[in-house]
């Protein structure tokens, strides 16, 4: 019986940081001899709606019945599955992603399930930090959300993040990725992912 390898799930609100924080974390590991497939969990919706011929574009995904999407994140699920008997995964995606009808869930339990991470890693920030990343970021077009809402939705994504724990058995880990500390976030991820 093959044995599946790591699976990783990253995640964070906008302006946490946690694409900079994956990437110079993938650089490092590379240098330990250590390989990952980093795996864009929207990216692999789009590509699996697509083939199906459910869409044409990634704007559409958000426009596909409900029961649709479903099966589609329980295919990606399984996807991110396989590629973990061949080398360990780093999902790159969304606890909650906010929508003017509230938080929506980035990881039900039919995607935790598929997926069955090993550990889920919350990026996070002091919400001022995040707040003024977000202001300054002209290459991005992001919520200009109060320091109480920034702190809501992070709290938002440890609750998911629980949850997915409480459904699959991973473990939650929180690492902080301060302005002129991501070394310190690179290194915390870096042990985990060894």
């Amino acid at each position: 019986m093959t044995t599946k390898n790591k699976i990783v799930i990253l995640t964070g609100i906008p302006g946490s940081g946690k694409t900079t924080v994956l990437e110079s974390t993938l650089e490092l590991l590379q240098t330990h001899g250590i390989r990952y497939e980093s795996v864009n969990y929207g990216t692999q919706m789009f590509e699996i709606a697509k083939k199906e011929g459910y869409v044409k574009n990634r704007d559409e995904l958000r426009k596909m019945d409900s029961d649709t999407q479903k099966k589609i994140q329980t295919l990606v699920g399984e996807k991110i599955s396989k590629i973990s008997l061949k080398t360990n995964v780093v999902v790159d995606t969304h606890c909650t992603i906010k929508t003017p009808a509230g938080y929506l869930v980035g990881l039900p339990e039919w995607v935790s399930k598929s997926i069955n991470p090993n550990v889920l890693v919350l990026i996070e920030g002091n919400a001022m930090e995040i707040h003024r990343r977000r202001m300054s970021d002209d290459t991005r077009v992001r919520d200009s959300d109060s320091e109480e809402l920034i702190d809501e939705h992070q709290q938002m994504n440890r609750s998911c993040a629980i949850s997915v724990g409480i459904l699959t058995g991973a473990t939650t880990k929180i690492i902080k990725n301060n302005n002129n500390e991501l070394h310190n976030a690179v290194n915390e991820l870096l042990h985990i992912m060894k």
